[in-house]
């Protein structure tokens, strides 16, 4: 039998499976596995817009086969593709009533977008699992082992030429206690060479002897406590251990990202990111450039919250010494705006105009904490929405939605800016809605300071250059 290429047409409501018929050689295909605990699940939310978030019609990708088997240890909720490839597609959360994604997505489009050769994912992953139930014999690890060899044996049974990438590994929030952390250095080793060892036996000729390994790094996005932070760090520390001994083994870094759907789970920009560096590990694509910008501040603010005292909307702009680089620059621990008798869990609205739309990539903020009040970091943010639209006053068309959790400010000093990646460029921003949002039984919230980063306009020289060498081209 030929190797089966499937095509995937997604017209809503409806998702089409077409089959290309005709098909007489073997059809290369890129594998890549993936596994771990809750983020290698998934538990982003799927936004609007920005850069491949994975807004409706995009889930449709006729060169991906994705075959998938997650669940949880605590409030089971298990989905599958029913044993078998289909559509790159979110997985339903029954416990959240919510469709979610992982990595899967920012990797596979990857792929696609930078080999010749069709994808396939195939992914077994198990929320809150320790990786001591990925050890042989133990549950998680024979579900991997059984997955992978139920999708690549179907691939070969198609005619396909597998190419196996590697495995994706992303745990370790599980193993960041007293107990464990010790231990997690000699169960990932046990966990590789015997993943490696068995799937050599299964499929022998697929080089499954020397399988690349990218290890993600756990989640560090709000820590409980100091001692929590230090146990991740020895799971981290063993992650990269392994990485640096291993010639077939890549740490990947996640520290650095900032957008996250609660205390440990990264949210759908992040996933797309991680994607995107699990594909250049794997795969040798590089990760997309992003273009130079500048910042910039909304010219209004209104609000639909009464804010106290002498803090008005307004004093969340023109704050900060724009002589040096304002992104690292620190808010001051006085100043802002805020607002307070709210109810528990309540929310500031505020709407930000610009005179002349933005092209948007990253929000800046800084949060609020007052000095001169014990504790005061607590009456910052802790979540924020952001909608961006291309009319003013948050009217027009819906351009993107994106909801992070917020690090509280620091107990004293200064406040350091916090970035978050939309995933993309948002062109014709002249609007955005921004919610912020306490989620501690809290009355009272609030920020320091708040901007953008925007794609600058090309001055008019550079448009006289542009136009010259333009009309002095030679003409065919």
């Amino acid at each position: 039998m030929p190797c089966t290429v499937v095509r995937f047409l997604y017209h809503p409501p409806l998702i089409l499976m077409l089959v290309a018929c005709g098909t007489t050689q073997a059809t290369d295909i890129d594998v890549v596995l993936l596994a771990g605990q809750s983020n290698s699940v998934g538990r982003a939310t799927p936004l609007v817009g920005l850069g491949g978030a994975v807004p409706g019609a995009a889930l449709f990708d006729s060169r991906v086969q994705y075959y998938y088997d997650v669940d949880n240890t605590v409030g089971a909720f298990p989905a599958d593709s029913g044993q078998t490839f289909g559509p790159l597609t979110k997985w339903f959360n029954t416990d959240a009533n919510r469709s979610e994604l992982g990595h899967e997505f920012g990797l596979a489009r990857s792929l696609v977008a930078g080999r010749d050769t069709d994808v396939a994912v195939i992914k077994f992953a198990v929320g809150g699992s320790s990786i001591s139930r990925w050890q042989p014999g133990q549950p998680d690890y024979e579900g991997l082992l059984e997955a992978v060899n139920d999708g690549i044996q179907e691939l070969i049974d198609g005619g396909c030429h597998v190419n196996v990438l590697g495995l994706a590994w992303h745990q370790g929030e599980s193993d960041a206690n007293a107990a464990n952390a010790g231990l997690y250095a000699g169960r990932l080793n046990t966990l590789i060479s015997s993943v490696r060892s068995n799937l050599h036996t299964s499929f022998p000729t697929l080089g499954f002897d020397e399988l690349k390994v990218a290890l993600v790094e756990p989640a560090q996005s709000r820590p409980a406590n100091d001692e929590t932070l230090g146990r991740l760090n020895t799971v981290d520390s063993a992650l990269q251990a392994f990485a640096a001994s291993d010639p077939h083994a890549e740490f990947i870094e996640t520290s650095d990202l900032a957008g996250f759907v609660d205390t440990v789970h990264f949210n759908s920009i992040s996933q797309q990111t991680i994607g995107q560096r699990i594909a250049n590990a794997l795969g040798g694509v590089a990760q997309p450039e992003k273009p130079k910008t500048s910042f910039v501040q909304p010219d209004s603010i209104s609000a639909d919250t009464t804010f106290n005292g002498n803090f008005s909307a307004n004093n969340l702009i023109g704050q900060l010494d724009s002589e040096e680089s304002v992104v690292d620059s620190l808010a001051p621990s006085s100043g802002g705006a805020y607002a307070s008798s709210l109810s528990a869990n309540g929310t500031a609205a505020l709407t930000l105009d610009f005179d002349t739309p933005q092209d948007v990539t990253d929000f800046v903020f800084w949060n609020y904490r007052n000095g001169s009040v014990s504790g005061a970091r607590d009456n910052g943010t802790d979540r924020f929405t952001l909608e961006l639209y291309d009319g003013r006053g948050g009217a027009g068309n819906l351009l993107g939605a994106y909801t992070s959790t917020v690090a509280l400010a620091p107990q004293a000093g200064d406040t350091p800016a916090q970035v978050y990646d939309l995933g993309g460029v948002a062109e014709g921003v002249a609007s955005a809605v921004l919610t912020l949002t306490d989620t501690d039984n809290n009355s009272f919230v609030g920020a320091h300071e708040i901007g953008f980063l925007a794609v600058p306009e090309p001055d008019s020289l550079a448009l006289l250059v542009t136009l010259a060498a333009t009309l002095l081209a030679p003409r065919r």
